[in-house]
């Protein structure tokens, strides 16, 4: 009897029949190994007295169960040369990096280290491998997922060995910083392995955005980056990472949207600095538009902002006149917010300046004339006597004067009042803390009037100063300044309970809202629960659950700004039920598969979390993540599994209060895997002295598109001129024979001995290459 297995990447059959198994890899020439390790499986075709045979090479005496490793716990074996020179172990892994390392004998041996993940790796299939002419090796995978199968394969020697494997879980922030367009951020790695995120949005389309990596020497520093999340090592639109810290990446036509970038530390650590850039989708020749311009004076500096519609660069010119005389230093960063302090002014003094931007692709923008006044400088400051009045004189048209008043105690307003001359407009500007001016300060009165009167409510302790400004005119004025103060309030806030209602039974967790009004305003709030202090302010989230049953007193208190407490009190019922204790119940239990794929959907009574063990036994040996979204109906999809394989699973369902359901042992088997639009490499041996004429190799290669299913296969015939004598091969092409040389490796003639075809006619396996 025969048994075959197929899968996506090759197609293997054991022979009952006495014969060892084949394996032809790949759409590669097949080896040869005379010293026992060669697997042939033979197929029989009678075809004008010629025998077919095809054969592969599988090392069919190796141990091929999987031992499993636990991460950072060494585990000792023995491996010899020869028939059983290959070990296997498995280990289950998630996180930054997985290294394996393998410690051999310290001479007379060669031990090769290979991982695959999902199954046995073998000589040419592999995930990778650590192959070093010595008996000590290590090999690592970077961002490991799921469970990884080892083989230690001894190339060379015997000897006992220690294989360790460890799990190195990533630190790094997941937190992104801002990279606009034509900016340069700083950052830094402290580990190997770390990780830094960065996003750059872009408004439009663009021809290419850009991503500089400048890194520490002597690193290995790579780029990453990604449309609309964050790249991660195996999921990115565009990477740079070339031997070394300085990395590019470019993309090409971006359009809008935001764009992530990882900085990952291959090797090495320290500082690094990236740059965001765009290249225009046309050529720009619009200059920026420059609004909200604005200036902030002192006595011998001024700090002047504006914005810009697009990113572009900041400075200014000024001066006493409009011929300005004096620019800044350019600043070159491309903001749409700028700002720029000129030190070194004059006090009491009128200057004029002009804004100037420009733009990624050299557009210059100017602003008009504008003019700010600095302020006087602080020994002009006149002190004040609350209650007292001041005279002065403005003789300049366009000057200030300043003064000062000490406020120390409460009051219900400070009123300073002006009494200018007659036909001028005087205005009158108080701040607190400093020299006030046109557009800073705590009130202004600017009347088109000579006398004014500013009211500060309600004001603080401190030092409040005071700007007498000819708006127009000139002339002698007076100036007063006094503290007002109204009859002492004693009336409390009216408190109200907006949530729960008086007499409300209640469960669960309960929102208790507050609400207050008083004339002078509401200072404070607290909120009391039988007695105890809850809450600060005007609410609470109220988890009654953690309460008796039964009747419960809410106070909620208000203290307006002159001290006086308001209250109200509420009595309310706490009616929580008992504890839920019953597990969900699991039901309509489903599997739909393909040949490496399975989705197991079920249903539960009560939302529930989704989770699923699986394996090729009832102890299972792997589990899901968990999915903790309660639901009732669930999926979960399990990747990466075995053709044509039986495998047992049982889900798992945990409800709200924490009680976990699980379900009896269920199983499924995979699908067999598809063969479609496979090419087929077929060695066939000619037994004794036959020769082929030019029929017979368009019959030979036409038979084997025939058993290949292909329109296209590759025919390798060994022609053996006579028995035990010297093998030629020969590559058979519709029409012709392709001359190969003599076969690298013989055949005797016992092995190939075709006297009774019919003896291969039982076969069991294929070998297939994609």
């Amino acid at each position: 009897m025969l048994a075959c297995s197929r899968d996506a990447k090759h197609i293997e059959c054991d022979a009952l029949t006495g014969y060892n198994a084949a394996r032809c890899m790949g759409d590669k020439k097949m080896k040869i190994n005379t010293l026992g390790r060669l697997a042939i499986v033979l197929i029989a075709f009678v075809i004008m007295n010629v025998a077919i045979v095809v054969c592969g090479l599988q090392n069919v005496n190796a141990q091929t169960t999987a031992t499993e490793l636990t991460l950072g716990t060494p585990m000792e074996g023995y491996v010899e040369s020869g028939t059983n020179n290959m070990i296997y172990y498995k280990v289950t892994a998630t996180g930054s990096k997985l290294t394996v390392t393998l410690d051999g004998p310290s001479s007379g041996a060669d031990f090769d280290l290979y991982i695959k993940l999902g199954s046995n790796p073998t000589l040419s299939s592999y995930d990778a491998r650590g192959y070093t002419s010595s008996a000590d090796e290590t090999v690592s995978i970077t961002n490991p997922s799921g469970t990884y199968y080892i083989m230690v394969h001894a190339y060379s020697g015997s000897g006992s060995y220690t294989i360790k494997a460890t799990l190195t879980t990533d630190t790094s922030s997941t937190t992104t910083t801002d990279l606009p367009v034509g900016t340069t951020v700083s950052g830094s790695i402290s580990a190997t392995g770390g990780k830094v995120y960065f996003k750059t949005t872009l408004s439009g389309s663009a021809n290419s955005l850009t991503i500089k990596l400048n890194g520490p020497s002597g690193t290995d520093f790579d780029l990453y980056v990604k449309k609309g999340s964050q790249p991660t090592t195996s999921s990115y639109d565009v990477r740079g990472y070339t031997s070394g810290s300085v990395e590019t990446c470019t993309i090409n036509s971006p359009t809008a949207g935001t764009f992530y970038t990882m900085v990952y530390s291959y090797s090495g650590t320290g500082s690094f600095t990236i740059t965001a850039t765009v290249e225009s989708t046309s050529t720009d020749t619009t200059a920026p538009t420059i609004s909200s311009i604005s200036a902030t004076a002192t006595s011998s500096s001024v700090t002047i902002t504006w914005t810009t519609n697009e990113p572009a660069t900041s400075q200014v010119k000024y001066g006493t006149s409009t011929s300005y005389g004096s620019t800044t230093t350019l600043d070159s960063t491309l903001v749409t917010s700028h700002s720029v302090t000129i030190n070194g002014l004059t006090a009491s003094k009128t200057y004029h300046y002009q804004v100037l931007s420009k733009d990624a692709a050299g557009n210059l923008a100017t602003s008009s004339d504008k003019t700010f006044t600095t302020q006087a400088a602080t020994s002009d400051v006149i002190p004040l006597t609350l209650g007292e009045q001041k005279s002065g004189t403005i003789s300049t048209s366009g000057t200030s004067v300043y003064y000062s008043v000490a406020v120390s105690t409460s009051a219900t307003s400070l009123v300073v009042t002006l009494d200018g001359p007659t036909g001028s407009d005087f205005d009158l500007y108080v701040r607190l803390g400093s020299k006030p001016t046109t557009s800073t300060y705590t009130v202004k009165a600017d009347t088109s009037s000579p006398d004014e009167t500013a009211t500060v409510s309600n004001p603080s302790t401190g030092t409040y100063y005071i700007m007498v400004k000819a708006y127009s005119g000139t002339g002698a004025y007076t100036i007063k300044a006094e503290l007002v103060t109204s009859a002492a309030d004693t009336t409390p806030p009216v408190v109200s309970i907006t949530n729960p209602a008086n007499g409300a039974t209640v469960s669960g967790t309960v929102s208790i809202t507050v609400s207050a009004t008083d004339a002078s305003g509401i200072a404070s709030y607290q909120i009391l629960i039988d007695g105890v202090s809850k809450s600060t302010s005007s609410s609470y989230s109220w988890n009654t659950a953690s309460y008796a049953n039964g009747a419960h007193t809410i106070l909620a208190k208000a203290k307006d700004t002159a001290g006086n407490w308001g209250e109200k009190s509420i009595t309310v019922t706490v009616d929580n039920a008992a504890a839920d204790t019953t597990a969900p119940t699991i039901s309509n239990i489903a599997a739909t598969k393909t040949s490496t794929s399975v989705t197991i959907t079920w249903t539960t009574n009560e939302p529930a979390t989704s989770q699923v063990k699986y394996g090729t036994s009832t102890s299972y040996g792997s589990t899901t993540s968990l999915d903790s979204t309660l639901v009732t109906s669930h999926s979960v999809t399990i990747n990466g599994l075995t053709p044509s394989t039986t495998y047992h699973y049982q889900v798992l369902s945990k409800d709200a209060a924490g009680n976990l359901a699980t379900s009896t042992d269920k199983t499924v088997v995979t699908d067999a895997s598809s063969t479609a639009g496979a090419k087929w490499t077929f060695i066939v041996y000619l037994d004794g002295d036959n020769s082929l004429s030019s029929a017979a190799y368009d019959d030979l290669y036409n038979e084997m598109k025939t058993v290949g299913g292909s329109a296209d296969v590759n025919v390798i015939v060994l022609y053996d001129r006579s028995t035990n004598g010297d093998t030629k091969l020969y590559k058979v092409n519709p029409g012709s024979l392709q001359d190969l040389g003599l076969a690298t490796a013989g055949f005797s003639g016992s092995e190939l001995n075709m006297g009774d075809p019919n003896v291969f006619v039982k076969f069991v396996k294929w070998a297939i290459s994609a």
